[in-house]
């Protein structure tokens, strides 16, 4: 593999590795605290709605990995 690739899964690794466990969190603080999060302060406190960051990023973790496992020929 190139250096690139190697690139690829050590960035996809590092972003697995925080944002996996975040969105666990942030999923079992939407269920326990709900109430608390609509008290005035609007949507952009709401776990619900942070919690779709983490788990995008672990959507891109995951395909830069399987990019970076991928062969690419030049």
């Amino acid at each position: 593999m190139k250096k690139e690739n190697y690139i690829l899964v050590a960035v996809g690794t590092i972003l697995l590795t925080i944002c996996v466990p975040t969105t666990i969190w942030l999923h079992g603080l939407a269920k326990t605290t709900q109430p608390i999060w609509y008290d005035g302060w609007g949507w952009f406190n709401a776990p619900e709605f942070w919690m779709g960051i983490p788990s995008f990023s672990v959507l891109i973790g995951v395909v830069l990995i399987l990019a970076g496992l991928t062969k690419w020929e030049e």
